[in-house]
């Protein structure tokens, strides 16, 4: 799959991102969306029983782990930065 130039920045971006050694260096980027991701919650939780779920940008699962909290049959993720699928993956 070939990705447009906007598409290859946020990639690189989220590489470098989750490239970082450890610490919480994901609050620069994800710190303006923490809430709108609680009230999400929020809401799945009587959504996510027995369904699938999709976890659209998943970066390293946190939110996917989180959700698996309310049963759901089964959850994928995906995301443009194979470091943070790894990561992902590894978490699971």
């Amino acid at each position: 799959m070939s990705l447009s130039e906007i598409n290859i920045r946020e990639k690189e971006f989220h590489n470098t991102l989750q490239s970082k050694p450890k610490g919480r260096f994901e609050n620069i980027f994800y710190k303006a969306i923490s809430n709108c991701g609680e009230d999400f919650l929020a809401y799945l939780k009587d959504k996510a029983k027995n369904s699938e779920i999709l976890d659209y940008g998943c970066g390293v699962g946190s939110f996917a782990e989180k959700v698996t909290k309310y049963s759901p049959r089964k959850i994928s993720g995906i995301d443009i930065s194979e470091i943070s699928i790894d990561k992902a993956k590894k978490k699971s």
